[in-house]
């Protein structure tokens, strides 16, 4: 838990025993008030963090794609595989900005900001990760054996003599490895960039309704 959390943990101990202190100790609804900013500006720092790395490797994913289009486009056992596999990052990539573009105007746009409330603000980041996350999640169980597939049809296809067909266990066991790598990689960023950030949102949307 990072210190930032942990603040909001403490801040939510002390809100609710304000009652019960002192009137010099209490919280007063500025302090409340910045530092859910702050917890939000880490979760949204940390979505932010996803979307770049993101983009980053689909920009090289095209990149990759592009030119093996371009240097072996006359052979059809590579150039149909590439085009399909690029063509089926283009709506997750489409779907990426679109969202991530939403949230960076809600991010930087303070006049838009200022016109909602702490909790409307709240509420609206959380729909528009909450969406993205669930398409994400869908789209993935297709894009990852689709891509994982191609990716190992192109490298025996271009390295190795007699491609899949005369290399089924090798090429099996690289599929299983890319599957593999990629589910660890997909769950640790899902937990790192979409399940902790929506708890918190849910939490402080919890304790605003509860004070």
């Amino acid at each position: 838990m990072t210190e930032k959390m942990q603040n909001f943990k403490d801040l939510q101990r002390n809100w609710k025993a304000g009652t019960e202190q002192k009137d010099s100790e209490i919280l007063d609804k500025e302090k409340w008030q910045n530092i859910l900013k702050q917890c939000i500006k880490q979760q949204k720092n940390i979505t932010m963090q996803y979307f770049w790395a993101s983009l980053i490797f689909q920009i090289i994913v095209y990149a990759f794609l592009t030119h093996v289009i371009v240097m072996y486009g006359h052979d059809m056992d590579v150039l149909l595989p590439s085009v399909f596999c690029l063509l089926i990052y283009v709506p997750f990539t489409v779907v990426l900005m679109r969202n991530y573009k939403r949230m960076a105007i809600l991010k930087e746009n303070k006049k838009y900001a200022s016109n909602l409330s702490i909790k409307e603000y709240i509420m609206t980041q959380h729909s528009l990760l909450e969406g993205f996350y669930k398409f994400k999640t869908k789209y993935e169980m297709v894009l990852v054996p689709l891509s994982s597939t191609v990716f190992v049809w192109i490298f025996f296809k271009l390295y190795m003599p007699g491609g899949v067909m005369e290399h089924p266990i090798g090429s099996s066991l690289l599929f299983i490895a890319i599957m593999v790598a990629c589910i660890a990689a997909i769950l640790a960023e899902n937990r790192r960039n979409f399940r902790r950030p929506l708890q918190l949102l849910e939490e402080i949307l919890k304790d605003i309704n509860a004070s």
